[in-house]
């Protein structure tokens, strides 16, 4: 969130942007423990309730990112009947949601992922037995350079492509 924002006020600096870094969940502490899905379902109350009160306090866009387990929490969030403008999931383990009409976006918003090179959790997605189906296979594609699980809030190339997409300048 850190570097998201100091791309913002760089790249866009007559432009008024919060970023906000909700860490609102004990996040699993291994794979094994992220298997179970429960916690992403509570958590994803949570969320909800948090993104409707941001937009009930004037937030005009929401672009609401989730990397990893937080994917899933993201995904569940929107699922729930909450609305963004974009959803973003990095390294999800998977669309998190049986059903994917049930992620109702703002009009005009889309699905957009990122998946790192060497990112073992994207061949837990592309299995698609855990938590849904592979996000790649409803979603556009955001750009990386950086390998691993644990880089992409560090990719200079995706927080490019993270401050076009808040700023609406990504088509």
């Amino acid at each position: 969130a850190i570097r998201l924002r100091k791309h913002l006020v760089a790249e866009y600096p007559l432009n008024s942007v919060a970023v906000i870094a909700w860490i609102g969940y004990d996040a699993p502490d291994s794979v094994v423990a992220g298997i179970d899905g429960r916690p992403a379902t509570i958590a994803a109350r949570e969320l909800a309730a948090d993104l409707t009160n941001w937009r009930a306090s004037g937030a005009e866009r929401v672009v609401l990112v989730g990397h990893s387990y937080g994917a899933l929490v993201a995904t569940r969030a929107v699922a729930s009947g909450t609305h963004v403008d974009e959803l973003v999931l990095l390294g999800a383990p998977g669309i998190g949601v049986d059903d994917t009409s049930s992620l109702r976006l703002a009009e005009g918003g889309q699905i957009w992922t990122a998946m790192e090179e060497d990112d073992r959790i994207e061949w837990v997605a592309r299995a698609g037995v855990l938590h849904g189906s592979n996000p790649a296979s409803i979603s556009r594609r955001l750009p990386t350079s950086s390998s691993g699980h644990a880089s992409y809030l560090s990719d200079p190339v995706l927080i490019e492509a993270l401050g076009q997409l808040v700023m609406r300048q990504r088509n």
